[in-house]
């Protein structure tokens, strides 16, 4: 394959993968909800999802090391198919489990692998390359995508919100026969790596990960503070759609999904823009957790829904500035040795956050409005800003 056709095929992955997945971003909840789930099995539901890929993310990284990115993919896709389907055939909290487990399992399987697919792809045409313009150009596709499916699957839902379920299923499979023809890797060898050897890999990049984490008190320190930051996210993304539902119709989630989307990315425009020895990446992480805890609390003091959910999008735009600024300071502080297995330690506490964060935000929903787990949410992001703060002092 060319570098055109490669990169190509790699947009068109990103277009594939997540366009049929996004279509019940905005009614997930809603959907488990007309589903007779209370807020606390919601909250079980979603951390499944988190909890697979905490505990999976690098042991399937295996699949692709000794058979191939291209097998890992498509293994990854056919978990992901199961998921929707499972959602639209059934109406329990086991199978919403079970649906949840398959997505998160899939995810994990496709993660990784199309990154280094690209990459290993780009090498062997020996070809010069700039992968900041590629991933640019991948998150251009990954927004645009993002929208449009949430879009569209927030005016289907206003009639049905189980088939949007069975949308995404049709689309998936389409879009997986897709990912097979256009993803070629012809050039990889199957690894002599033994499954034994394998997961001696996996026991001693968790224990490297640790110690170094351990004895850096920078790297020590930011990862508390993304894990922290995932964990306060999730009562936002947990109880946005039904609130707004509730409190502003069903009509609402579209025009709302948009915004929150252009607010996520003006915010990483802000932090390209801005980076620079006067504004650090901690100071850029400070801003924006600062950003996005002042207006959720302050938002969400106030009993206008309107001023509410303005709180929500400023929230969205600290969010924006905060993951490019973090994903930049661990990679300049890390050394190339151990990137690949920092990175996914990292990546794996996040998802630990995640997990909680979601949890416990259905369970609190038993018992709170929604705009008082937002202002809980705003001052453990506040929190965030204390280890931040540890991180300059180092």
């Amino acid at each position: 394959m060319t570098d055109t056709n490669i990169k190509r095929s790699y947009y068109l992955f990103t277009l594939l993968h997540i366009l049929p997945l996004s279509l019940v971003f905005t009614t997930y909840v809603i959907f488990l909800q007309e589903n007779n789930m209370t807020s606390t099995q919601i909250g079980w539901i979603g951390a499944v999802f988190m909890i697979t890929m905490f505990l999976f993310e690098i042991p399937t990284g295996i699949v692709a090391d000794i058979f191939g990115r291209k097998a890992s993919i498509v293994i990854g896709n056919i978990l992901i198919i199961f998921g929707p389907v499972i959602y639209y055939c059934t109406d329990t909290f086991a199978w919403f489990v079970i649906a949840e487990a398959s997505l998160g399992l899939g995810a994990c399987f496709t993660s990784g692998a199309i990154d280094a697919w690209l990459k290993d792809s780009l090498d062997q045409n020996g070809n010069s390359h700039n992968l900041t313009d590629i991933m640019s150009n991948r998150e251009i596709f990954f927004r645009v995508s993002l929208i449009i499916g949430g879009v569209t699957g927030s005016l289907i839902a206003i009639y049905d919100t189980r088939i949007v379920w069975l949308i995404t299923a049709i689309l998936q499979t389409i879009g997986s026969i897709l990912v097979f023809v256009i993803i070629q890797e012809k050039y990889f060898k199957r690894q002599t790596i033994t499954w034994k050897t394998a997961f001696t890999q996996i026991k001693n990049i968790a224990v490297d990960s640790f110690t170094f984490g351990i004895k850096n008190e920078k790297i020590f320190f930011l990862i508390i503070a993304f894990s922290i930051f995932s964990f306060a996210c999730q009562p936002l993304n947990y109880l946005w759609a039904p609130s707004a539902k509730e409190h502003l119709g069903v009509a609402s989630l579209s025009y709302l999904w948009i915004i929150m989307n252009i607010f996520m990315a003006t915010g990483a425009v802000i932090t390209k823009k801005i980076s620079s020895k006067r504004f650090t990446d901690v100071k850029i992480m400070t801003i924006g957790t600062t950003v996005a805890s002042l207006s959720i609390i302050i938002g969400s003091l106030f009993g206008n829904m309107i001023i509410i959910f303005s709180g929500l999008m400023i929230n969205e735009l600290g969010r924006g500035m905060y993951i490019p600024a973090n994903n930049s300071f661990l990679q300049n502080n890390i050394p190339s040795s151990k990137r690949a297995t920092i990175s996914s330690f990292m990546s794996m506490m996040g998802k630990f956050g995640c997990a909680a964060g979601w949890l416990l935000a259905g369970i609190a929903h038993e018992y709170l409005s929604f705009t008082t787990i937002w202002v809980i949410s705003g001052f453990f992001y506040l929190t965030v800003v204390v280890f931040l703060l540890k991180i300059k002092k180092t």
